[in-house]
């Protein structure tokens, strides 16, 4: 495993056998993952499916570590029709039960839409007690390959990110690079400039040549940026080696991306000269986009 992007889609279909009624009952994963700061699960599953959250949970929390999750359960009945069942057995095991209430109570013979109603409401109760123990499993077996496809595809998406980063990663070093050879051509210049203008001012005070090199070495070793340029090459040889790590990165590589820019603005608020300081700006250009892939990292 490389990088993970928190971006993905996964699905899985699959059938029950509907031990209420005659067929079977097609269901349906979805799975939804954007961007997020920590991992933060939303589930939609039916009344009778609630109790598989625990095991819902724990199974998403196992195979994602960051990112917003939206996960939902279709479960239909068969034919996507809600029917009750009116087979043989059904109704000769209800008119026993219909012909004793009648002579209790003398009621009339219940109508063909009253039998339909007290079946269907049977039907009901019986599913909203509960999954059975393979309608559980075959329904948590369909969890699984949905989590199988979103892995799959936050992992190609990842591989697309990883490819981008690269590709910054090594421009920011080649700048790197050039605002080195840049900074050892432009010190030793900008400390004789510096040393003429106070030879030129020492003509018109006290201070002796001695104290005048002394103030002209201090402002130089200011505007040194040898230290900023050490820490900028270690930061990016830090996120080279993060890009192949098996763990998630995003976090971390967030915060790299803001020492980074940190570097990057010292150098071009110290940068003694103007080649320095657009090499300053043109790194902060592409910290910026590199930190815009890295939010879509786990």
């Amino acid at each position: 495993m490389t990088l993970n992007s928190m971006t993905g889609y996964g699905g899985a279909d699959g059938v029950l056998a509907d031990e209420v009624g005659e067929g079977v009952r097609p269901f349906r994963w979805e799975l939804k993952a954007v961007n997020g700061k920590t991992l933060d699960m939303r589930l939609r599953l039916p009344t009778e499916a609630e109790t598989l959250e625990p095991a819902v949970r724990a199974a998403l929390k196992a195979a994602i570590g960051r990112g917003n999750l939206q996960v939902s359960l279709h479960l239909d009945r068969a034919g996507g029709l809600d029917l009750p069942d009116v087979s043989d057995a059904t109704l000769d095991s209800l008119s026993p039960l219909l012909s004793r209430i009648m002579n209790v109570t003398g009621a009339t013979p219940p109508s063909a839409a009253e039998v339909l109603s007290l079946v269907g409401s049977m039907a009901a109760g019986r599913r909203e007690a509960g999954l059975s123990a393979p309608d559980r499993e075959a329904l948590l077996a369909g969890l699984g390959r949905a989590i199988s496809m979103l892995t799959q595809s936050r992992a190609e998406e990842g591989a697309q990110l990883r490819t981008v980063m690269a590709g910054q990663i090594e421009t920011l070093t080649a700048l790197a690079a050039q605002a080195r050879t840049e900074a050892e051509t432009a010190l030793p210049a900008h400390f004789e400039a510096l040393k003429f203008r106070l030879t030129a001012l020492a003509a018109e005070t006290a201070l002796g040549a001695e104290r005048l090199s002394e103030e002209a070495a201090h402002l130089a070793m200011k505007a040194d940026v040898t230290e900023e340029l050490d820490r900028l090459d270690a930061h990016l040889e830090t996120a080279s080696s993060w890009l192949n790590l098996k763990a998630p990165v995003g976090r971390r590589f967030d915060f790299l991306t803001q020492e980074l820019a940190r570097e990057a603005n010292t150098l071009t608020t110290k940068g003694v000269s103007l080649p320095l300081k657009q090499i300053g700006l043109d790194l902060k250009v592409v910290i910026d986009r590199l930190r815009e892939q890295v939010q879509n990292v786990e």
